[in-house]
């Protein structure tokens, strides 16, 4: 399994790749990469991410990908161009050690979901009021 550095430095690379792949034509490559992406990460990721930016950043390349499956509906803020502007704001974050979450939220309304060991803090400080 790879490590967050690891995996954040493979989303960054595919991010800016399959941005570059849409605006030159070729739409169909955008999630060229995922499955390797999802090959190389804990599984664990997928029911929360102990790093909130790389959430945010696979959050906003699975909705990117579901964009450009429908036809680029479903996401009122967003048209086709913009995603993959969306995607370098989003590597360009990461690079520079930034979380995109706000970015993400505030552009397709997604949140990624928060750790296990996040959510079960937060509920045992509620209920210790």
């Amino acid at each position: 399994m790879w490590s967050d550095a690891e995996a954040r430095d493979y989303i960054v690379v595919q991010l800016r790749r399959e941005a570059m792949a849409q605006e030159a034509g070729r739409p169909e490559e955008v999630g060229a990469g995922l499955g390797a992406f999802e090959a190389g990460i804990d599984p664990v990721h997928r029911h929360g991410w102990r790093d909130a930016g790389l959430g945010a950043a696979y959050t906003m390349w699975d909705a990117w990908i579901d964009a450009r499956n429908h036809q680029w509906q479903y996401y009122d803020r967003m048209r086709a161009d913009d995603w993959p502007r969306l995607a370098r704001e989003v590597a360009d974050a990461l690079v520079g050690g930034e979380d995109p979450s706000a970015l993400v939220e505030d552009r397709i309304g997604y949140r990624p979901r928060p750790s296990l060991v996040s959510r079960l803090r937060a509920a045992i400080g509620r209920m210790r009021g």
